[in-house]
């Protein structure tokens, strides 16, 4: 027999022992959710619960598999009939039983991501949604638009205006292909991920018998992570529960962060609407973090008014205040934390326990190149490494090859970014171009490599005039002729856009000297790559956006790129709840510190002033602010010197407007 009582807290053993009908469960940060519906689950086994009748649904199959396995080992036995898996799996699994029932035959197919995006192209082509014209968007956005109007249980049209408004002139052709392409999977007998969810709702609301058959199998129903489903997830759940009622779900409205992927945070905040006469739960005892953590991450978001009030409480000691780095330049900002992060490695912390989170993927750009040149190893979360990037690597091409005109590989990747030129194409230009022969391209080239070669001599023209500066050929490509490829070729280029912004920001700190630059990002890639070659965990310090750290932990968490317009991201924040997301996503990154939480931002954006987060306002109360001074020592060597200072939320726009143009740092 389990002591319930003595392995766990007074809030968690109310939950466990108490969880009859309906419940909803608000799990604070570091509050043992899994611990809590682990023992359950054991407590309804041990109360004599079948089984087969107990349903756990979760969001990955890692959570799935990690859940069961802890109730085994709680139980001292194999369970067998246990039901737990994901949304989709539990679909599929019921969807195959009744296959016949809507339609389909019980060998339906599914249809993987690429799979989707293949046949949503066919389906574009019939509709006649096809060309090259940028105009047109990719089969990939057009599924993305279809599949986030299956989830979130909404008309196409509406989807496009709120999320996809660049497309809203093309609103009745996307929704024209995206009939076609549920047509087209209807007759090869093929569902793809969002129809397992539609097609089961569906079924269990068409036929109430049925519902009442399915629902009635299932006497407990668990589910995890509550604040990340959407709109068909929360209905299929309250179907489910139509026979017995007795449905737990467990999540956190503060930790709501994926909008983007249709979650719905008003599936908690409505809980109550929708199941009259529900209990609430709150476990609120954090085992990760210290009080000084806890105490800020309070404050972060008790600032939302859309909530349920929760006051996060620590079992553990109260911890120093949360630092701030205030840097004087990106770059600044980037070498001051790898030094902090050095420093953290000689005092004996793993790197495994370091992590470094960033709202979005171009953020971290700067700190890799320092722990590149440090060679400290990480394990980068959230996409590629800056100059791993397929566009970085484009624009180095250019620079190369009016460097270097004998660069071969410069030319072959910069030729085959044109229209009808291949690798075979570029190659030949190439071998001409290097003879002094380039004039007798153009007599060997079919009609469309014509066009693109000579889309290409223009631009090279134009490129060869620059000033063969780094930053000044940056600035003109960026604004010119790749800026026109990246919006050609993608639906979303602004992310790569600010890639090479910050790259041509980086060109601006190394002077003039084009060669000297190209070296220097050669050996940054050369870096990173001799860097990550240990594969030791232990080693690895963790760089991730925050959406990727969700359900992580660390010793010591760095949030940077606290500016604003970047973390709360400008885009977001304008739409309806976006602001309060922001917000909850701070408060996610900031409670994945166990003992020292660390923010940063920097004073200057190229020869701008930045305009700090005011996140940081909001909490000033609880950090420490940290000065960062640069100084030359003995040895000539640029030293950063830090005199820890309170922290003062001052009116934002007091002194600096928010873009004030700068001559240097030295007129702050």
């Amino acid at each position: 027999m389990i002591d319930f009582k003595s392995e766990l807290n007074d809030q968690q053993y109310t939950v466990v022992t108490e969880g009859e009908g309906p419940c909803l469960v608000l799990a604070g940060a570091g509050s043992g959710k899994t611990r809590t519906i682990t023992y359950r689950v054991a407590y309804l086994l041990e109360q004599g619960a079948p089984e087969n009748m107990i349903l756990l649904l979760t969001f990955t199959n890692k959570a799935s598999r990690e859940m069961l396995g802890r109730v085994e080992k709680l139980m001292g036995r194999t369970l067998k009939g246990l039901n737990g898996g994901t949304f989709h799996k539990f679909a599929l699994g019921i969807l195959k039983k009744y296959a016949r029932t809507i339609g389909f035959a019980p060998n339906f197919t599914i249809l993987d991501s690429e799979d989707s995006k293949d046949l949503m192209k066919l389906a574009m082509e019939e509709v006649g949604l096809t060309g090259t014209s940028k105009k047109i968007p990719s089969a990939k956005t057009v599924h993305a638009i279809a599949s986030f109007a299956v989830n979130a249980d909404r008309g196409i049209a509406d989807v496009i205006e709120e999320r996809f408004s660049s497309w809203e002139h093309l609103a009745d052709d996307i929704t024209a292909a995206a009939e076609r392409y549920h047509d087209r999977k209807r007759m090869a007998q093929s569902m793809d991920f969002d129809d397992l969810l539609k097609h089961l709702r569906n079924l269990l609301q068409s036929d109430e018998e049925l519902c009442k058959t399915i629902s009635g199998q299932f006497k407990y129903i668990l589910v995890d992570e509550y604040q990340d489903t959407n709109k068909i997830q929360s209905e299929i759940v309250k179907l489910l529960s139509h026979v017995w009622g007795n449905i737990l779900v467990v999540g956190d409205d503060a930790q709501s962060i994926y909008s983007f992927r249709a979650a719905d945070i008003n599936n908690i905040l409505d809980f109550k609407r929708e199941y009259p006469g529900a209990k609430i739960f709150k476990l609120e005892y954090n085992y990760r973090s210290t009080q000084s953590i806890l105490a800020l991450a309070n404050s972060i978001i008790e600032q939302n008014k859309k909530q349920f009030k929760k006051t996060l409480k620590t079992t553990g000691i109260e911890g120093a205040r949360a630092e701030l780095l205030p840097a004087p330049t990106p770059e600044d900002e980037g070498s001051i934390l790898a030094e902090r992060i050095v420093q953290a490695l000689h005092e004996g912390v793993p790197g495994r326990e370091i992590a470094v989170l960033f709202r979005a993927a171009h953020h971290s750009q700067q700190l890799e190149m320092e722990l590149a040149k440090r060679g400290i190893r990480y394990d980068y979360r959230g996409g590629m490494r800056f100059f791993e990037r397929a566009h970085v690597k484009d624009a180095l091409a250019f620079l190369r090859a009016v460097y270097n005109p004998m660069d071969e590989i410069a030319w072959r990747r910069m030729l085959t970014l044109y229209p009808g030129i291949g690798p075979a194409t570029a190659d030949a230009i190439y071998q001409l171009t290097r003879t002094g022969a380039a004039h007798k391209a153009k007599d060997m080239l079919s009609k469309r490599s014509h066009e693109g070669y000579a889309i290409f001599e223009r631009d090279w023209r134009e490129f060869e005039k620059k000033e063969k500066h780094p930053a000044v050929l940056l600035n003109h490509l960026v604004e010119g002729p790749y800026r026109r490829m990246l919006e050609e070729k993608y639906d979303e280029p602004n992310a790569r856009i600010k890639d090479l912004e910050q790259m041509r920001l980086f060109a601006e700190r190394q002077g003039k000297n084009l060669g000297r630059f190209l070296a220097e990002a050669s050996l940054q890639e050369s870096y990173a790559a001799d860097a990550q070659k240990d594969k030791s965990e232990d080693e690895r310090v963790v760089l991730s956006t925050i959406h990727q750290a969700k359900g992580l932990e660390w010793e010591r968490v760095f949030v940077i790129n606290l500016v604003d317009g970047e973390f709360p991201n400008e885009r977001a924040s304008k739409e309806i709840g976006g602001m309060e997301e922001e917000r909850r996503l701070f408060y996610v990154a900031s409670t994945r510190a166990k003992r020292q939480l660390v923010l940063s931002y920097s004073i200057m954006g190229g020869f701008y002033v930045n305009q700090r987060s005011p996140f940081l306002d909001e909490v000033a109360k609880h950090i420490v602010n940290a000065h960062m001074g640069r100084r030359t020592n003995d040895g000539g060597e640029v030293e950063y010197v830090s005199e820890d200072e309170p922290f003062v939320s001052t009116p934002r726009n007091a002194s600096k407007p928010r873009s004030g143009f700068l001559s240097s740092v030295e007129d702050l």
